[in-house]
């Protein structure tokens, strides 16, 4: 049938007739969606932007809403004008605020697609901030003319709502919850007792409640909104808290002992979100996790079930939904709960006193059965894929830091057969993206979703490569190591793609995660070591920490490899680092503003300047010229190291606690500090150009003299781990300065042994004052000299408080041997004093 032209469809009669042709029939809404004369998407939304009959434009939000069960061209429709259809809908929603109903529905039905799970961005909608206004005022309790079933419509439109302001939502939602919940509150405690409500914080228990009518269809609406509005604010990052009243509280945990799934199922997404991120207190949150777990796991049981015969008898997520006509999103599945759960250390005890590994081990085996010769792109629906990513991201978080849990996975073949064979898959599905332009956008679909359950895979065996005893065993005949290097050399996406910018992101977070998993393999006592490293391995690495690379998330992961990698005395190591790698880069990496970054670079260097054969004289010799430390104005390596010491110091003392990123700037403060180990342990003209930089001795005993900060209530086991390492560090330094090479006997004459008188009468008189740098530098060459000086700067005594104080035996074991250094070149000290 012809159609009207850019202002529109204005005839009733024309939108009746066409709306009876294309609801339900599929042929029809193929057909108009591939005519090129007049497209009816365009006329549908002239019609709601430019006409006013309130009766055309409700028919124009049927026909639209209609494409909406079409599911084979509705995310292309999204895609190429889903911005447009939803600015027509607000707009006419607007003019017509009786069409808000049917509007809200419509937009509702479009977006609702399971790939992807769709937003409206109502920043960048410039009817965005009218359409928030009308939704406010449609939840204002003060509205009396306000219908159930809009109320309904709105509610169910939210979660697809995306806006800063969103948060201004909460206040009149919880108005609308307060009047549904009193009648609630007032029959649980009858029910109840006032103890229970005064106690329910702490009760494990959830309060009874045997009167299931009071709870209205309402309800469950406004839950439902109100847990996508907590989940946009804990998203933000910022200090807004959401407070939730004791009584609103004691109701809501009522309804885990409801029979109705679906509420229970939001009030769990709620009490997660809550505890997740505004607990009162740390033992609140642990206990209300744990109060979580058993109707969690009830209903893990119910929609993942097999009879006797292994036969599915579970229940349907989507289908729980269908009376109250909600459509459940991905982040709201029972097992996507328990994976947020799942991170908690806390409560991990539970899983193993359940048996629930096998549980989550029964589900991925049911659900992952990909045919052999599948292809890449269509080997996994997509509700079995959500159901096995989740599976593997809950058992990734619980054998993170779990030896126990770790022997238990490995009994079973997932890992081998699961793990190894979505990495491989990812690999392939990505070079076919590359590969066949003709297929992009569906690719880029495919794409997105292997992303979401090998990102699951790849935490897995991140949590795996944290065992000792794996990286010997397991993980060596897992032979995975070759797929991981693989995934990490293939290209990233392009930013000039506008297909491929949601894309980018979740690659990067992919590559960062593998560098994170080979950057455990490549510790010193691990059997993968030598599987990882070769010359085109480093040259991929030596890109991500190159200028050219501008993720910094990459190249923080990519120097970790280089740190764990050049640990130890293998000297072969570090020669094949630095033909790749230029000393250059890493001195420019020590300016970083990023602190991670720049803890990695420092201990890289700390690494190249330990052994017997080290670089520590190149490393110094290579600053003086640098030209990123010129354009700093720094010429001494030594003073460059004092220079950071200080500055990270300083911003530990400072009063506003946010602002001092203490554990990051600790882990630089001793990457620094054991630099100056190694390089006092390196060779005699080291140890003498230490000694003799003044400032930055005074600055070592300044360490062991006072804390940098004090403890401080939330942080103090933190800080007393560092304050222990950085006394280590320090005593060891001095440990180092008075070492006495087998090279360095013909040194102890008389001409350059000063015994601690001459150098109080020297230093009396200003006389090594006025001792030329070389001639100081030849003094200091002597370890008796050293160790005098050390013992005049006061260090012997500083060391002794500490081996007495301490209570750390590690630190009284070290301050006893840097006191035996130190007397040994001294008659008048004792070390049992």
């Amino acid at each position: 049938m012809p159609l009207a032209g850019l202002n529109g469809i204005s005839s009733i009669q024309e939108l009746q007739l066409l709306k009876a042709e294309i609801l339900g029939n599929d042929s029809a809404k193929q057909y108009h969606l591939n005519s090129s004369v007049t497209p009816l998407i365009d006329s549908l939304i002239a019609t709601l932007t430019f006409n006013d009959n309130q009766e055309v434009l409700k028919n124009c939000s049927i026909i639209l809403e209609s494409f909406a069960y079409f599911k084979f061209n509705t995310t292309q429709l999204i895609k190429e004008k889903g911005n447009k259809i939803v600015d027509a809908l607000i707009v006419s929603s607007l003019k017509h605020q009786e069409l808000c109903e049917v509007n809200f529905k419509t937009i509702k039905s479009l977006l609702a697609q399971d790939l992807p799970e769709c937003t409206i961005n109502l920043s960048i909608n410039k009817q965005g901030e009218n359409l928030m206004e009308l939704i406010y005022g449609i939840l204002d309790l003060s509205n009396k003319n306000v219908s159930k079933e809009l109320l309904s419509c709105t509610c169910k439109l939210i979660p697809y709502l995306q806006t800063p302001s969103l948060t201004r939502l909460i206040t009149p939602l919880m108005n609308r919850l307060s009047v549904e919940f009193t009648p609630i509150f007032i029959f649980l405690l009858r029910e109840n007792s006032l103890d229970n409500f005064t106690t329910s914080w702490y009760q494990m228990v959830p309060p009874h409640f045997s009167t299931p009518d009071l709870v209205s269809s309402e309800i469950v609406s406004y839950l439902f909104a109100l847990s996508s509005i907590l989940k946009h604010l804990a998203s933000r990052n910022e200090k807004d808290r959401f407070e939730m009243p004791k009584p609103f509280y004691y109701v809501l945990t009522s309804f885990l002992r409801n029979e109705d799934l679906c509420l229970k199922l939001i009030t769990i997404n709620i009490l997660i979100l809550y505890f997740k991120n505004w607990p009162a207190t740390a033992e609140l949150k642990t206990l209300n996790q744990k109060k979580l777990l058993p109707s969690l796991i009830t209903m893990i049981d119910l929609f993942h079930k097999t009879d006797g015969s292994n036969k599915d008898i579970s229940l349907q997520l989507d289908d729980l939904f269908v009376s109250s006509n909600l459509k459940i999103i991905r982040k709201m599945s029972p097992l996507y709960l328990l994976s947020l759960l799942s991170e908690e250390d806390d409560i991990n005890e539970f899983f193993a006193d359940n048996n629930f590994i096998m549980k989550l081990v029964n589900i991925i085996s049911k659900n992952y059965k990909p045919e052999k010769d599948s292809s890449n792109s269509d080997y996994l629906d997509p509700k079995s894929l959500y159901t096995v990513s989740d599976c593997l991201q809950i058992l990734a978080n619980i054998t993170s830091n779990n030896e126990e849990y770790r022997d238990e996975i490995i009994k079973h073949d997932i890992v081998s057969e699961c793990v190894v064979d979505l990495v491989s898959r990812h690999i392939n599905i990505y070079k076919e993206f590359h590969g066949d332009a003709a297929q992009l956008d569906h690719v880029i679909t495919i794409l997105k979703l292997s992303n979401i359950i090998t990102t699951s895979a790849l935490y897995l065996v991140r949590s795996l490569s944290r065992s000792a005893p794996l990286l010997r065993t397991y993980l060596v005949d897992l032979n995975i190591v070759n797929s991981l290097t693989d995934l990490v050399k293939l290209p990233l996406v392009s930013r000039d793609n506008e297909s491929c910018a949601s894309l980018l992101d979740d690659e990067i977070t992919l590559k960062a995660l593998v560098l994170g998993i080979i950057s455990n393999c490549v510790v010193e006592y691990s059997s993968l070591k030598k599987n990882v490293f070769n010359e085109d391995f480093l040259k991929v690495l030596s890109y991500f920490v190159s200028e050219e690379n501008e993720f910094e998330f990459l190249k923080n992961n990519a120097l970790s490899i280089l740190r764990n990698y050049l640990y130890g005395d293998d000297i072969i190591d570090k020669k094949l680092f630095l033909d790749k790698v230029p000393l250059s880069r890493i001195f420019e990496l020590c300016y970083s503003s990023n602190l991670q970054i720049q803890e990695k670079a420092f201990n890289i260097i700390r690494n190249l300047s330990c052994g017997p054969l080290n670089y520590s004289n190149k490393i110094i010799q290579s600053f003086c010229s640098d030209p990123t430390a010129k354009a700093h104005d720094d010429k001494d390596f030594l003073n460059f190291l004092l220079k950071n010491l200080k500055s990270l110091s300083s911003t530990l003392k400072e009063d506003d606690i946010s602002k001092r990123k203490e554990s990051e700037t600790y882990e630089v403060i001793l990457a620094i500090t054991y630099i100056l180990v190694h390089f006092a342990a390196s060779n005699e003209d080291n140890r003498s150009m230490i000694i003799c930089n003044q400032e930055l001795l005074d600055f070592i005993y300044m360490l062991l003299e006072t804390p940098l900060v004090q403890e401080i209530e939330g942080v103090s086991s933190e800080w007393a781990a560092f304050h222990k390492d950085l006394m280590i560090s320090c005593i060891w330094i001095v440990t180092n300065l008075t070492w006495k090479d087998d090279t360095s006997s013909d040194l102890e004459d008389s001409d350059v042994e000063m015994d601690m008188e001459t150098i109080e009468e020297e230093i009396n008189v200003g006389y090594l004052n006025e001792l030329t740098s070389d001639e100081h530098f030849k003094k200091m060459r002597a370890p008796r000299s050293r160790a005098l000086k050390l013992i005049k700067d006061g260090f012997y005594d500083v060391i002794k408080k500490l081996s007495f104080e301490s209570d750390n035996t590690d630190t009284k074991e070290r301050a006893r041997a840097a006191m035996f250094q130190l007397i040994l070149f001294d008659k008048d000290h004792n070390v049992d004093e």
